[in-house]
């Protein structure tokens, strides 16, 4: 692929870090919620597959799509010039869609590789939404975060970004909570329903938590993927990558599909948080997340916490196809 016109031409004050991205001293917090898989197939579709000029085939095999929550103690750009500049620390929320690419292209290409599409994504870091979306294309939003820093004690999530309630001339756009995961009061004991410090262990464990077992079934039934082997190293986030066209706003003046790997570095435990958790998601046109995905709210009122702790770097970006 063209690596591009020309170089990047720097800012002291530049928002777009240079990739790779460090996370370190991260905790990722994770809460399957049961939804429609057609629902989540006309997503992909619309994103991944049709803008890829038939480069991209990715499927849906879960039920459920992850609500994810995190803490990275520090977020540090490690190519210059921004390695030298500093850090930062970052909480961040979204809600993924667990797929698999049935092409072999990417970073691994491999047929029937497990990717993850972050339809939803909130930092509370400018610089991170920055770079989230002007490098890999992720669909990054500024939000007000609640994250837990301990696992151990981990009670109430919010996510507040800025929320439309109902599209019109008239309507103000609000920072509110859109989102919020709390403990159910008397589902807790004071401790972890289960911890794994083995990578393996936990890949499997998550697994099985999510998916319902560590392997699951390709889009075609003789198909089967070794989930555990595959979350226990990181994951790998298919994107949509495009800017807004100045001279015509229907159009995009570039657009490209992009994967990138997140890669775990050193892994310390991974685990079941304890008690049980609810749910509490705000209606709203400008995050119809409910409609779109066809969650199934009756499954708020139960959900199960999972927790990573460990070391990920976010590696850089690998071009499936760009728009001619």
């Amino acid at each position: 692929m063209n690596a591009g016109v020309g170089k990047y031409v720097e800012r002291p004050d530049n928002q777009a870090l240079a990739q790779p991205l460090a996370l370190s001293n991260a905790t990722l917090y994770l809460f399957p919620v049961e939804a429609d898989v057609r629902r989540l197939q006309v997503v992909c579709d619309r994103f991944l597959n049709r803008p890829s000029f038939g480069v991209c085939d990715y499927r849906v095999y879960s039920s459920r799509v992850v609500f994810t929550l995190a803490r990275f103690g520090v977020t540090r750009a490690e190519s210059p010039p921004d390695a030298q500049r500093g850090f930062f620390s970052v909480a961040a929320a979204g809600v993924w869609i667990p797929a698999l690419s049935t092409r072999p292209t990417g970073p691994s290409p491999l047929t029937n590789r497990p990717v993850v599409f972050p339809y939803y994504s909130f930092f509370d870091e400018g610089h991170v939404v920055v770079t989230g979306r002007e490098v890999w294309g992720i669909p990054s939003e500024l939000a007000h975060l609640e994250v837990p820093y301990d696992a151990a004690s981990a009670s109430v999530f919010r996510v507040s970004p800025v929320v439309i309630d109902r599209f019109g001339p008239r309507t103000l756009g609000r920072t509110e909570q859109l989102f919020q995961i709390t403990k159910i009061p008397g589902t807790s004991r004071a401790l972890f329903d289960e911890v794994w410090e083995d990578p393996l262990a936990a890949g499997a464990g998550l697994s099985d938590r999510l998916f319902g077992g560590p392997e699951t079934a390709g889009p075609e039934s003789s198909v089967r993927l070794d989930l555990s082997r595959s979350m226990s190293s990181g994951l790998t986030f298919a994107l949509l990558k495009q800017f807004r066209d100045a001279e015509r706003p229907e159009k995009a003046c570039y657009q490209s599909g992009v994967e990138a790997n997140a890669t775990i570095r050193r892994f310390r435990r991974a685990g079941v948080l304890d008690g049980r958790f609810a749910l509490n998601l705000k209606v709203a046109d400008s995050h119809p997340m409910i409609e779109e995905m066809g969650l199934a709210t009756s499954s708020f009122d139960d959900l199960v916490g999972l927790f990573v702790d460990m070391d990920a770097v976010m590696e850089n970006g690998f071009e499936l196809w760009r728009a001619p």
